[in-house]
């Protein structure tokens, strides 16, 4: 199988505001050659080459990376290939697709359907939005007005603001204490999947990932990525 692909790198989870879906870990994020909407310019994909399925494992693997992020609309058999070989993929695109159940959703505005998954996270840029999603999926947004009716009047779970003033870290649902904590599109603090003042269980997806070089994680304080493809 073969994809089109504009651009691979490495970078971490947090810069590409995945939060939910192995926290701290360094993916290969790779953007697929489509047509998105031009209402996301952070998406916007250009002509690509094509590579084997098998390369793109096999570039993974040459990093230690078994965390791969998908800009764009994943073929299921590609999802479901990955994930029988043992890769954890996450798709960041602007419509529900027909992923594995294992598979982590990532939907950016506008919001149109938000499918019922297990690991799901959404971006919302108006409150009409916003009323789509369940209050325990986490949102994104980067206006504070949005972020402070939902996550300080209406009692969202996970609400994340992106622009001045920042709200980016996690906090429990249940007594509000600090869980995890970030810094420049980096987890610098996490306590882990349960609150350690009320022993909530906070939804994250964890799993033992093999650990990428000292290099790589030094190149990645300097910079926010690693091209490699």
């Amino acid at each position: 199988m073969k994809l089109r692909i504009a651009l691979g790198e490495l970078t971490y989870v947090e810069r590409l505001y995945i939060y939910h879906y192995l926290p701290g870990s360094i993916a290969l994020h790779v953007v697929l050659q489509w047509n998105p909407p031009a209402t996301v310019p952070e998406l916007q994909g250009t002509y690509g080459k094509e590579y084997y399925l098998e390369e793109i494992m096999h570039k993974a693997d040459s990093y230690k990376v078994r965390h791969i992020v998908f800009d764009g609309p994943l073929p299921t058999e590609a999802a479901e290939k990955l994930i029988e070989e043992g890769y954890y993929v996450s798709v960041r695109y602007v419509e529900p697709l027909n992923l594995p159940e294992e598979a982590n959703l990532f939907l950016a505005s506008p919001l149109k359907d938000v499918p019922k998954r297990e690991w799901l996270e959404v971006a919302v840029n108006s409150f009409q939005e916003a009323e789509r999603v369940p209050k325990e999926v986490p949102i994104h947004t980067f206006k504070y007005e949005i972020y402070e009716e939902l996550y300080e009047r209406q009692g969202y779970y996970y609400v994340y603001n992106h622009d001045q003033p920042l709200r980016e870290d996690t906090r429990c649902p249940r007594c509000k204490t600090p869980n995890a904590i970030r810094e420049m599109g980096r987890l610098i603090a996490w306590d882990g999947p349960q609150c350690r003042k009320c022993g909530y269980r906070i939804k994250y997806k964890v799993a033992e990932l093999p650990k990428p070089s000292p290099r790589l994680h030094e190149i990645l304080a300097w910079q926010t990525s690693f091209v490699v493809i």
